[in-house]
């Protein structure tokens, strides 16, 4: 730690010393020229020396050039390719590029062209995806709603958990090993509608970078894959709008200029109609989630970002006992919400040195509760029981990152994360009445108080340009834990290479170590099944992952472009709760198993793209395995989501102002348990007896979506599209769960397996209006 410290020191001293030396650089940011917003991820080149570099998630970016006169290239999948010539460059001069989207006429909106991508073959980390957003909006989804995670599904390596929930499973991982953050700011909720509808739609999105291995030192906190999520903050130059309605969602979007100095404001506001439409389907069903930013520009040099997100899902419902001779009514319900908020401070000293400096909150609330209601008690039995369950968590988060140019050779990004976690595991209150609601007794049983942890990061890392051939990002990140009886320090180096072979080809080289300081306590490895995060410490210690990864690049003739990773991937500490429900036993530390897992796998993928057409095919072969010493006599099993063989196809294409789009996925069945044997205990009850974990596997699965829209109107006035969107056309009926079940038939005798299949064929239909 005190090395890490002295290198921080000695990285804040770098200006000084070394600007004599290193005296001349472009800086400024790359925006979109129709609505201002930033791009991050924008390869820009100086032409005159070679070199190059990529904008950051605010779509700043800082360039060494020569004297005089000289000519910059900006790239950026989507967007036609700009050449700008500065003249009387003397080391203190800004540039800001505006860049045009490459927008076929017939869109009238949404859609980027897929090109192939250059700076893939530039970019030094491995296992890294940049997500075009407008293709994201129009390949078909479940209820024509548009999914930023079924969205990420469509990628090698993304694999999803139970049939049309927006589970997100990367290389072996679970749910709760995944780093999703919005404007840097983590989000724990997993999804709306009980994980079937994703926490973000793609119209609050202005970029999505991946990573599903090789993480830049910047990041940390889980042990699968990062989601970092750069959300839109309006239109500085003209008022946009978009309202959209599927069948269970209403979307609108605005974006508003505040003045004319380019100052802007996002809102994005969508909710359900299904209690409008079906009241009589339950009392309550309604979710949604409020998106809202602004940008302030304070001064050429000084930016102000303030954010804000929230999620509020419920469910409400009434029913009366199965039991005929009781005269009980039930009264549930069930709630999620998730607040974020962020303020942020971008600040550029001078041509080299950018910071951002935030201050942020992030809260999670599940509670339950479940009214019982009995109009003629028996005498000492109460009218009217009351018991509900609350888990919430709370951050408080302050960052301070730094990017500083100090020559062509060397990028270099540092910084200090800290966050202060407030957790609630669990609590559950069960309180009695009489007649007129007199309180008769009331009992709380697990957590009554908030446990507090502390988790600091101090991080560099340098992006070294050793020639024309090879780039390397390498980075220490030491991170700080301290929570209850658990104190550490946890070091992970990082470290990711890319050496180019030529002009169309490289070769990429990985290695990251993560460490996660909280557990997600999830039964049944899903969004659909309760969310509860705990801190990790003595007991159920940081789990932690090491991944190696080697991939290679490929841009092929005629517009087609070739990637491929391979990986190697251990689990430490990895968590398995055995209790079916949290209050079986709410001492999550005695109800869970410690074990160990690994994976590895290779991924491909092709890309092709032209006017007229995009696609993309992908293949990957994984195994992901778990080891617990309790467990199937100790010896290895397939994760309970291993699918050995996943393939993946997507296509948009577009003719007139009709778009056609196809979605093909086809993997192996995931694994399930079902008992091997039977036998008799000594009361004569038949007992099923288990021998393995996961022994058997579900049959392939097979998905054929597709998606038709009409696009009319044109840019000066309204922008209208009506789509159709058919989820599993081709009505296969996957495997969305598996059971064992006693046959009504032969009772107490004989047991079969029963599987379960969902969405079946799903035809959805929705409208959008642009402004």
């Amino acid at each position: 730690m005190k090395h890490l410290i002295a290198i921080l020191i000695g990285i804040l001293m770098m200006p000084l010393a070394s600007r004599a030396q290193y005296a001349i650089a472009v800086d400024g940011y790359v925006v979109d020229k129709i609505n201002g917003e930033p791009i991050a991820g924008a390869r820009v080149v100086c032409v005159t020396r070679g070199n190059e570099t990529f904008t950051n998630r605010y779509g700043y970016y800082s360039l060494n050039v020569p004297a005089g006169v000289v000519e910059l290239m900006v790239q950026y999948q989507g967007y036609t390719t700009q050449t700008i010539q500065l003249t009387d460059v003397d080391g203190n001069q800004s540039k800001l590029v505006s860049m045009i989207k490459s927008i076929p006429d017939w869109t009238l909106s949404d859609f980027e062209q897929q090109a192939r991508d250059e700076s893939l073959l530039i970019d030094p980390i491995s296992s890294k995806i940049d997500v075009s957003v407008g293709t994201m909006k129009q390949i078909p989804y479940l209820f024509s709603e548009n999914d930023v995670v079924k969205g990420l599904q469509m990628f090698p390596g993304v694999d999803f958990g139970v049939e049309g929930t927006s589970d997100l499973l990367v290389r072996g991982g679970n749910m709760g090993q995944n780093l999703m953050t919005i404007d840097g700011i983590p989000i724990y909720s997993q999804g709306h509608f009980l994980g079937y509808i994703s926490n973000f739609n793609t119209g609050i999105v202005n970029n999505i970078q991946l990573y599903k291995g090789a993480f830049p030192a910047r990041y940390g906190g889980r042990v699968s894959s990062v989601v970092d999520i750069t959300s839109t903050s309006g239109s500085k130059n003209d008022v946009h709008g978009t309202l959209a309605v599927s069948p269970i969602l209403a979307n609108l979007q605005l974006g508003l200029p505040l003045d004319q100095k380019g100052n802007s404001m996002s809102i994005n506001w969508r909710r359900s109609y299904i209690d409008v439409l079906l009241p009589g389907l339950v009392d309550q069903i309604k979710f949604g989630d409020f998106h809202s930013k602004m940008d302030l520009k304070l001064s050429d040099r000084d930016r102000l970002q303030l954010m804000y997100y929230s999620l509020n899902d419920g469910i409400g419902a009434s029913f009366d006992s199965d039991d005929s001779t009781l005269n009980t009514s039930y009264e549930l319900s069930l709630s999620e919400k998730n607040q974020t908020a962020i303020a942020r401070w971008n600040h550029t000293y001078n041509n080299r040195l950018f910071s951002s400096v935030s201050a942020g909150y992030t809260g999670f609330v599940h509670s339950e509760s479940l009214i019982e209601k009995n109009p003629t008690p028996q005498p000492g039995n109460p009218h009217r029981i009351e018991t509900s369950v609350a888990f919430k968590m709370r951050d408080y988060i302050l960052n301070a990152d730094f990017d500083y140019n100090r020559n062509e050779k060397h990028l270099i990004r540092f910084g200090a994360q800290n966050t202060l976690h407030n957790f609630l595991p669990g609590q559950l209150e069960e309180s009695r009445y009489d007649s007129i609601h007199r309180l008769l007794s009331s009992e709380i049983a697990g957590s009554s108080s908030f446990q507090s942890t502390v988790e600091s990061a101090l991080y560099v890392e340098d992006e070294y340009n050793y020639g024309q051939n090879l780039r390397i990002n390498a980075g220490l990140r030491a991170a700080v834990y301290a929570g209850g009886d658990l104190f550490g320090i946890y070091p992970e180096p990082r470290f990711s290479a890319r050496y180019r072979i030529d002009s169309i080809s490289s070769f990429k080289f990985g290695f990251t170590r993560m460490n996660q300081f909280l557990h997600l306590y999830n039964n049944g490895g899903s969004t659909a099944d309760i969310i509860v995060w705990i801190p990790a410490d003595k007991v159920l210690k940081p789990e932690n992952s090491n991944q190696f990864s080697l991939g290679y690049v490929r841009n092929v003739k005629n517009n087609w472009q070739f990637q491929a990773d391979a990986y190697y991937k251990t689990l430490g500490n990895q968590l398995l709760f055995y209790s079916i429900q949290y209050f079986d036993d709410p001492n999550y530390e005695r109800n869970a198993l410690v074990g160990k897992g690994d994976g590895y796998g290779i991924e491909t993928m092709m890309r092709y793209s032209d006017k007229a057409l995009t696609a993309q095919f992908s293949y990957n072969y994984a195994i992901a395995n778990r080891t617990f010493d309790q467990l199937n006599r100790g010896e290895k099993f397939a994760y309970d989501f291993d699918r050995r063989h996943v393939l993946k196809a997507n296509m948009i294409s577009s003719f007139d102002q009709w778009v056609f789009s196809v979605n093909v996925v086809a993997a192996s069945g995931n694994p399930y348990t079902l008992p091997n044997a039977k036998y008799r205990d000594l009361e004569g009850r038949v007992v099923l007896s288990y021998d393995e974990i996961n022994n058997y596997r579900a049959k392939t699965y097979f998905r054929v979506d597709t998606k038709l829209q009409y696009f009319w109107g044109g840019y000066s006035d309204f922008n209208q599209c009506v789509e159709l969107t058919i989820y599993n056309i081709s009505g296969n009926e996957n495997t969305s769960s598996i059971y064992t079940e006693l046959d009504r038939e032969q009772p107490g005798e004989k047991y079969i397996a029963q599987r379960e299949s969902m969405f079946l064929f799903m035809p959805s239909i929705s409208y959008k209006l642009t402004i």
